[in-house]
């Protein structure tokens, strides 16, 4: 910003990073554009920083909604990665499952996470019908794959990142039956 003397900026799309550079933006005092949709990040109020797609909280209503509507299992299980992404989509689903008399199974995973058969195995356990996934490019890959490999065959709901070209790349018709997705948008072709 000092060098380059911009009129406004794009920052990231994944919301650890937007609140690392949330004070930088309010210091600069430039508007700046960010796709990641935490509500606590916009609740900071700072007036430069305008997110430019749907905040967490609806998408964590939609995953409900697809959960209660569509999918109708009693024993949802949220896995979800550990950040502050993932803890504030597991915190509001968790908060409209209960609401709907729901109580899910709730369950993080680290980042660096490759192994996670053992954390399906783990909600299935816990007696999971559902696997709700808030994750990553990478993770996502790696948990469809770790469902289909075990012969898992329970529905999974997932956010925004299952719809993603990179994730499809990643994965095979076989991994992704059963699964639903939430998308920012669609444009048919």
């Amino acid at each position: 910003v000092q060098e380059q003397n911009p009129v406004a900026m794009f920052v990231s799309s994944f919301t650890p990073q937007n609140f690392a550079v949330e004070p930088e933006v309010r210091r600069a005092a430039l508007p700046t554009l960010y796709a990641g949709g935490a509500d606590a990040l916009h609740q900071l109020g700072n007036p430069w920083m305008f997110r430019i797609k749907q905040p967490d909280s609806v998408v964590a209503a939609a995953m409900v909604d697809i959960l209660l509507r569509d999918v109708k299992r009693a024993k949802p299980a949220i896995l979800y990665a550990q950040n502050d992404y993932g803890q504030g989509m597991a915190a509001e689903m968790t908060r409209l499952l209960r609401a709907a008399g729901v109580e899910p199974i709730v369950e993080s995973y680290p980042l660096d996470e490759n192994d996670f058969g053992s954390h399906l195995l783990s909600v299935i356990g816990q007696g999971a019908d559902v696997i709700v996934a808030v994750s990553y490019v990478r993770d996502m890959g790696l948990m469809l794959g770790a469902r289909r490999s075990l012969g898992i065959t329970l529905p999974i709901v997932a956010n925004t990142t299952l719809a993603l070209p990179s994730v499809m790349s990643l994965i095979s018709a076989e991994d992704i039956d059963g699964a639903y997705a939430v998308t920012d948008s669609y444009l048919p072709d």
